[in-house]
C-alpha cells in the first residue's frame, strides 16, 4: 500500500473527485481486516473511522487551529470538527495547570525586624 498524502486527498475531496482512497480494495473487507489486526493486537471497540478521530484529536492537542482542521476533514462547519477533535485528560491537566500559581498572594512580609 502506498503511503497517503493527505493533501492530496483533500485536494480530490474538495472537487468532488471522490475515487476510492484504497483503489482496487474492497472498503468492507479493509474494514473487517483493520478491526481483527486490532483484536489481535489487544484492542477491543476500533474501528477504521475511529482513525479519523485520532488524527483531529492528535492534530489538536499538538496546537493546530479549529479553522484549518475544519479544511483538512473537509467539514463543513465548527461543529463536527469539534466533535471529531477529543482532547485527552492530560492534555486538559496541562492546559488548567498553567494558571498554577497565577492567583496567589505573595507571602506576607515579616514584621518581626528579625534579620
Amino acid at each position: 500500500m502506498q503511503v497517503l498524502d493527505a493533501m492530496g486527498i483533500r485536494e480530490r475531496k474538495q472537487h468532488k473527485n471522490r475515487g476510492l482512497l484504497f483503489p482496487g480494495v474492497d472498503p468492507a473487507r479493509l474494514s473487517v481486516y483493520f478491526i481483527r489486526a486490532c483484536r489481535s493486537a489487544g484492542g477491543e471497540d476500533f474501528s477504521f473511522h475511529d482513525l479519523r478521530h485520532c488524527y483531529a484529536s492528535h492534530l489538536r492537542m499538538r496546537g493546530a487551529d479549529l479553522h484549518d482542521l475544519k479544511e483538512l476533514l473537509g467539514h463543513s462547519g465548527l461543529r463536527m470538527t469539534i466533535r471529531y477533535a477529543h482532547l485527552s485528560q492530560t492534555h486538559l491537566s496541562a492546559a488548567a495547570a498553567q494558571l498554577d500559581g497565577a492567583l496567589t498572594l505573595p507571602p506576607p512580609a515579616d514584621n518581626t525586624g528579625a534579620v
